[in-house]
């Protein structure tokens, strides 16, 4: 046991002497570092990233934490989203990036501000309603939020942003992303006690209602079935309800089905 437990302890000598020396090789520092964008847009500053990264050139590879280079970015460029940050051996780092689009705007209490905000709730930008981005995107009526922080997160009930990032998400799948996003939704607003019927109409005139703060998801997909099964020239289409029914399922009304 005594000869087993020298070797041990020898091999664990070894293996940090190991580490220590490849820490210290001049070979594993950094000597390039480069932002590839998903989609190439003038609005990124490759240079600002890689300044705001806090990289180095002779910074260790191995030491480098993603995380922190990921949060050092996205604070200081807010439409920017780090999508990985890559060790290129032995001496490189690629710093993979995509522009986050502003989706929604969410009214600033005590103002004729709008807080902007992508699907993750990111809060993009504070523009007024005279703006180019507001006029373009989908509004969020019901809620107002105080104290924003560009390049924070909506923060709002649990509910509420629950609910929002649904939406996004349920868009995401049916390939509503981007600006299929902003030609699709006109508004989503909430309305009843606590906010638990939303109202997100759509373009074309009709209005999905959603009822009840659960299985948005759930419900926003089989609204939208409802919506691709009335045809492309339905009038149901241009206006009315999508809403539950309970006795029929999902169907279709010429009035508000909750009276607000």
């Amino acid at each position: 046991m005594k000869g087993n437990g020298r070797i041990i302890v020898f091999i664990a000598i070894i293996a940090v002497i190991v580490v220590f020396v490849i820490l210290n090789m001049t070979v594993f520092t950094v000597k390039d570092v480069t932002v590839l964008n998903k989609v190439e847009s003038q609005s990124i500053d490759k240079d600002a990233i890689i300044t705001d990264s806090g990289i180095d050139t002779g910074d260790n590879i191995f030491l480098l934490s993603e995380s922190k280079i990921s949060s050092a970015i996205e604070r200081n460029n807010p439409y920017v989203e780090v999508l990985s940050v890559e060790r290129s051996f032995p001496n490189k780092v690629v710093i993979h990036v995509s522009m986050r689009t502003p989706l929604m705007s969410v009214h600033i209490q005590n103002s004729n501000l709008y807080a902007l905000i992508d699907a993750s709730l990111k809060i993009l930008e504070i523009v007024d309603d005279h703006a180019a981005l507001y006029e373009a995107s989908t509004k969020v009526n019901g809620i107002e939020i105080t104290d924003p922080i560009v390049g924070g997160v909506l923060y709002q009930s649990n509910d509420v942003n629950g609910r929002l990032a649904d939406i996004a998400y349920v868009a995401e799948k049916e390939r509503l992303e981007g600006s299929a996003f902003l030609n699709f939704f006109e508004s989503v607003a909430f309305s009843g006690e606590n906010g638990s019927v939303i109202y997100i109409k759509i373009r074309s005139g009709v209005t999905i209602c959603l009822n009840g703060v659960n299985d948005t998801q759930t419900k926003l997909r089989y609204a939208l079935e409802e919506y691709r099964a009335l045809g492309e020239q339905s009038f149901k289409r241009s206006s009315g309800f999508i809403y539950f029914n309970e006795s029929k399922g999902w169907d279709w009304s010429e009035s508000d089905p909750y009276g607000e």
